[in-house]
């Protein structure tokens, strides 16, 4: 659901999924908005602190990447609250 409400923001991130999620449902969501161009997925197995330092400076001095990333969150935002209620219906009926 948090991607969901940062598209609906249009609020990009860095993810670091968590690995042993459910299906590894957290990485595939994470590449899915990453592809979009509407963030970026950092895998908990290559995290270092020194790439997470990395990429936010590139981004605190990169201002337009930033604008274009909420820009990409905006076109891919749906309806975050049918796409939610959705995901807990299939989550229900498993």
């Amino acid at each position: 659901s948090t991607i969901s409400e940062l598209s609906e923001l249009g609020l990009p991130a860095i993810f670091i999924p968590f690995p042993h999620a459910l299906k590894n449902h957290q990485q595939k969501n994470a590449e899915e908005v990453e592809k979009a161009g509407g963030g970026w997925c950092i895998l908990e197995s290559k995290n270092t602190t020194d790439l997470v330092a990395n990429q936010l400076v590139l981004l605190n001095n990169n201002r337009s990447m930033l604008m274009k990333a909420t820009n990409n969150l905006k076109e891919r935002s749906t309806n975050g609250a049918e796409i939610l209620a959705d995901t807990v219906n299939k989550i229900v009926k498993q």
